[in-house]
């Protein structure tokens, strides 16, 4: 399968059932053909092989699918085919072999098969960096392949308008494929330039004729059984095998809501593979529930989709955009994307559009009356001008840090992103002087404007800057980096790495390692420091002067707080669901602990759903999360801190929660307590995803949470002066 639209599998299967195999060859082995071939083209009593050839060895999970696998050279296998096979299925292969080499493995297969499948896309990706909208030796045109004695072909245009072409090709067509086929797709012809009078009624005619013709697909039972298609187990089963849904974008209507909203309506108006590019037809949401598709008010030609409660899965792109509407009648919207989870609150006293971009943390950029306007911002720097005062040079935030640094005759300070909480609370611990880009919470840190980049540059040199370290490193840190080594190269500039390895699988965190590394390596930076203990040997092995910084929280230890009643009273304090934070092997071990009550926040609409299923007592649960000041007072409400989490670097909850005298169980994945026999061994949970092993760890630390405090206090002190070290030296001006 290709990123081609959905029709192009019901084509292919309408295509089997004609010709009624029993033996079916896969050059792609991918896995995903042979469940569909077996659920929708099965016959009477008829068994259907299908056998895969490959050149390398596929996972076990495509493994399984097939009844033989071949492993070895594409052409040397398809000349020891025995006999003929009734179809032979190719795709993959066509896109790593040069034109010359492709066009001789077809005309084998059409001699080893009585029909040729092709699915194939046709010229370049757009805004393919790799191929600079270049025809190579490895793509593919109509021309190309119009020596094949083609049956019948259909064309369709992916989510990114790119063409593709399935082509079925037989030398003898001994089931009259030819004649019995429906036509589906599209035909695309390219025309020369027309001019005069005529012009406009030739560009009507044609509209007319493909308005025509997408009715008249709509009608046919191929498109229908389409539709049918994308709601079967048989066709998620096969889409995952092919790309585990990395392009897919869940949305759910909870049913849940704000106590301000009349409703809990999630309206969707737009989903795109990226920005900019036109919405994906309706037709091809994946939905369970109550979905309706309406005409917007203001433009009758475009319709969205709404519901008040389900689900709609959406085959997107790398960096989807998608755009919802809040309204009055606004729910919760739950959008999740490779492994994380967003909630969105959708009321507002007033109707306006708001785009989200899954790829993106967080999901959503800030609202705007209408999308049209927000891209207007965006394009003229609206949006990102905010931190340029109108009057005067400087806004108060900057003068602020501007008079802080030349009171205190500093010359090195650390710049953070208010948004990041943790990444913020860390940056405030290890540095004196801190000045935060974009200046406020409520500005997203992705894209960012010129002027404005220049801007900060001019308050960190105005500041005598001459040593900046980018705590977090996000793209508009970067670009101001690269502009202060342009103006000053005598300018010291250090990244602090707050991610981990298993980030590197987050579109965003991968993209701004890379370019830092490289900003190292071109001497821009002078080195990338990380809070991941380990990972500073990792940086050194690639090239990059690295160091590891340990996380902080200094001031005294407070005593465990006396709470009245006799019930066991837990936090739970999540800055969002993903992969590497889940509550619910830590919500299991809760209800099977008597006597308990959660106090929670930055849970999803799934986590509540396991409370409420389960009967969990609860004292307060928020969605959302807590702004840092509520938090430490919430912590304090509480006997025990869980965050038993799967991944971290080294997390400021735990150390925030004991220093506040809450301990804080966490998984095995920092450093935090391994040189310490004690808390390592009561804090730290060995299998985060053992419920029963968190439960135990629960009842040992509720019962010595005074002798874990002491313990910490006892600690604390030896290890804040370590972490204090760590920070001299990475910012030691020579090499250690």
């Amino acid at each position: 399968m290709t990123k081609a639209t959905v029709q192009s599998i019901p084509f292919t299967i309408e295509v089997l059932r004609k010709i009624a195999p029993s033996r079916v060859i896969d050059l792609d082995g991918a896995g995903h053909w042979p469940a569909l071939i077996r659920e929708l083209v099965k016959q009477p009593e008829q068994p259907i092989s299908v056998d895969a050839i490959v050149e390398c060895a596929p996972p076990d999970t495509a493994s399984a699918a097939y009844d033989h696998i071949s492993i070895g050279s594409h052409l040397s296998l398809v000349a020891d085919i025995n006999g003929r096979v009734d179809a032979a299925l190719i795709q993959k292969p066509l896109l790593g072999l040069r034109r010359d080499q492709a066009k001789v493995l077809l005309r084998a297969l059409l001699n080893k098969s009585r029909y040729l499948i092709i699915d194939v896309p046709l010229g370049v990706a757009p805004n393919d960096p790799l191929e600079n909208g270049v025809p190579n030796e490895t793509s593919w045109s109509l021309v190309d392949l119009s020596y094949l004695p083609t049956v019948r072909r259909s064309l369709y245009r992916d989510s990114s308008g790119r063409l593709h072409a399935t082509i079925i090709a037989s030398n003898a067509d001994p089931k009259k494929l030819r004649a019995g086929l429906p036509k589906i797709g599209a035909e695309f012809f390219d025309e020369g330039p027309t001019s005069g009078a005529g012009q406009l009624e030739k560009v009507l005619d044609r509209v007319a004729d493909q308005t025509f013709e997408l009715a008249f697909i709509k009608k046919n039972a191929t498109y229908k059984l389409g539709q049918r298609l994308i709601n079967t187990q048989g066709w998620n089963t096969a889409r995952w095998l092919r790309n585990r849904n990395r392009s897919i974008v869940t949305i759910r209507a909870t049913g849940d809501k704000n106590k301000d909203a009349q409703g809990t309506q999630v309206h969707i108006r737009h989903a795109a593979a990226k920005e900019k590019l036109r919405s994906i037809p309706w037709d091809f949401a994946e939905h369970a529930g109550e979905w309706q598709c309406l005409p917007v008010d203001s433009d009758p030609t475009k319709t969205f989709i709404w519901a008040e409660r389900g689900r709609v899965r959406l085959p997107l792109g790398e960096d989807p955009e998608i755009r919802l509407v809040k309204q009055p009648f606004g729910g919760m919207a739950e959008i999740g994307f490779r492994g994380r989870i967003e909630t969105i609150d959708l009321y507002a006293d007033e109707l306006h559009e708001i785009s989200v971009f899954p790829a993106r943390n967080p999901m959503v950029c800030p609202p705007s009356e209408t999308i049209e306007s927000h891209r207007g911002k965006i394009a003229s720097g609206a949006e990102f001008r905010r931190d340029i005062p109108k009057s005067g040079k400087y806004n108060n935030t900057q003068s602020a840090f501007i008079e802080e640094m030349q009171n205190a005759d500093a010359d090195i300070c650390a710049v953070h992103t208010p948004r990041w909480l943790g990444i913020t609370a860390s940056t405030k611990e290890l540095f004196e002087h801190c000045y935060p880009i974009p200046n406020t919470r409520d500005q997203e840190p992705y894209r960012y404007d010129e002027d404005v980049i220049k801007h900060h540059a001019d308050v960190l040199i105005d500041a005598g800057a001459k040593h900046i370290v980018f705590s977090g490193g996000d793209r508009s840190h970067l670009r101001i980096a690269e502009v202060l080594h342009d103006r000053d190269e005598s300018i010291t500039i250090d990244m602090l790495w707050h991610g981990s390895y298993v980030q590197f699988l987050e579109d965003y965190n991968w993209e701004m390692l890379r370019h830092w590394i490289e900003a190292s390596k071109a001497g821009i930076v002078r080195s990338i420091g990380t809070v991941k203990a380990g990972m500073e040997q990792f940086l050194e092995s690639v090239g990059v002067r690295s160091g590891l910084v340990l996380n902080l929280i200094t001031g005294d230890v407070a005593d465990p707080p006396e709470i009245d009643g006799d019930e066991l009273h837990l936090g739970m304090w999540i800055s969002g669901t993903t992969y590497r934070k889940i509550p619910h092997p830590m919500l299991a071990a809760i209800a099977m602990t008597p006597n308990t009550r959660l106090h929670a926040a930055g849970l999803e609409t799934r986590a509540i759903d396991v409370i409420n299923f389960f009967n969990i007592n609860t004292a307060e649960v928020r969605k959302r999360t807590l702004p840092h000041d509520d938090l430490l007072e919430a912590i304090r409400q509480t006997h025990l801190t869980l965050y038993v989490t799967f991944s971290e670097c080294c997390p400021m909850i735990p150390l925030e929660s004991l220093q506040l005298g809450v301990p804080c169980l966490i998984g095995p994945n920092s450093h935090l307590f391994e040189d310490n026999d004690y808390l390592f061994s009561r804090l730290v949970v060995p299998f985060p995803d053992r419920a029963d092993v968190i439960a135990e760890y629960i009842e040992r630390a509720f019962e010595e949470r005074e002798q874990i405090v002491d313990a910490y206090r006892r600690y604390i002190p030896g290890y804040n002066k370590r972490a204090q070290e760590s920070v001299r030296v990475f910012l030691a001006r020579e090499e250690p």
